[in-house]
């Protein structure tokens, strides 16, 4: 039997994930009172890790004792989390009508489609919706999206999404779900795309289409780790991918999502991600749809350093604050360089790709003089 070691964290790191092990897996939270101090950091490093919602609602599901400034505060964290997930619901079945109705073949993945997965729905983050439009149906859908909604659509230098904000909503239409740098994984998996079928999930009864579970935990897991290898990722991607094992574990073909991920050269890089899930978010280690050693928790602890230090998509632990400009984009390489040397091993094929390709090309691209 191995046992689990858990790398030393600070105070209100542990008390953040002790709440989601609460708010996820109905955990035991050994707290009855919170002073305002530690209640004020916690929910900092909560809001870092876009979890804010989680942290709250096990508070309240416990019925801690707090300060009536802090339970005030609260309450209100946990109406303004509820009221976002209200609107982006609503949205999200206005998108699905609008495209079946116009006969777009399309999918919805990430966000509220995640968000039905969790006990308290209403209590993850909601953040955009991403959908993705098979490519013989981009085109007409960006015509229907400007008639029908009159948005202006930027169609930037994204390699991946069209982005456009409707009533205050922001939208990403993927053409390109997941960007893979090496080519031979960018042909297997847009193939899967094309072969797997999809499935739909519940959002206020009505069917919403998005990706088998064994397509969708791989895509979400995907998603995780390239954020988290470029420039840093916070749990809520982590409880994404607990609830996806959680929910869905007995509808997973779990020789299909072995033969994906081995083809991707992405295994050690899913398990390593699964010791997080199992050690420190209390995912039961049979709903892991691969069984995890010690050797997949040599990455563990660096991991969990990237998420509390890095927190949400990379957004702290920098020393420049604006995002442009000589000095951000070498620290910012400095932190990419940092990430790929200790978990190249954990996907080198993509990996390699990256460093070898990808990262060049862009610094000739920023070397490049403007005319």
């Amino acid at each position: 039997m191995t046992i689990k070691q858990k790398p030393i964290v600070k105070p209100q790191q542990q008390l953040v994930l002790q709440t989601i092990r609460h708010a996820l897996f109905a955990s035991q939270l050994s707290i009855d009172s919170l002073p305002e101090a530690k209640f004020a950091s916690a929910l900092k490093c909560a809001k870092e890790q876009t979890v804010q919602g989680l942290f709250c609602a096990s508070l309240d599901n416990k019925n801690v004792s707090l300060t009536q400034h802090d339970a005030i505060q609260t309450f209100l964290t946990l109406e303004s989390v509820r009221k976002t997930n209200e609107k982006i619901n609503f949205y999200t079945l206005q998108l699905t009508a609008l495209l079946k109705k116009n006969n777009i073949k399309f999918f919805i993945v990430k966000g509220q489609t995640l968000a039905a997965l969790y006990p308290r729905p209403d209590a993850r983050l909601a953040g955009d919706i991403d959908f993705y439009c098979y490519p013989e149906d981009v085109d007409k859908t960006i015509k229907i999206l400007t008639d029908e909604w009159h948005v202006n659509i930027n169609r930037g230098e994204s390699n991946q999404h069209y982005a456009f904000t409707h009533n205050g909503i922001p939208f990403e239409l993927h053409f390109c779900l997941f960007h893979f740098v090496a080519s031979q994984n960018s042909t297997y998996f847009n193939h899967l795309l094309r072969t797997q079928p999809l499935s739909t999930i519940q959002i206020n009864h009505s069917c919403i289409p998005t990706l088998n579970p064994t397509m969708n935990l791989i895509f979400t897991f995907l998603h995780l780790f390239h954020h988290l290898i470029e420039l840093g990722i916070g749990l809520r991607q982590f409880c994404d991918v607990a609830m996806l094992c959680h929910r869905t574990h007995a509808q997973i073909n779990n020789a299909l999502l072995t033969e994906i991920l081995d083809r991707l050269d992405f295994t050690s890089a899913f398990k390593a991600i699964g010791t997080l899930l199992v050690d420190h978010l209390d995912l039961p280690a049979n709903e892991f749809p691969l069984p995890l050693t010690k050797h997949d928790r040599r990455k563990t602890p660096y991991i969990l350093r990237i998420v509390f230090k890095r927190g949400n998509f990379g957004q702290y632990g920098r020393t420049t604050a604006v995002r442009s400009g000589l000095g951000y984009y070498i620290e910012q390489s400095f932190i990419k360089l940092s990430h790929y040397f200790h978990l190249y091993s954990l996907a080198p094929t993509e990996n390699k790709a990256v460093l070898t390709k990808e990262i060049p090309s862009k610094i000739l691209h920023l070397l490049r003089p403007t005319k």
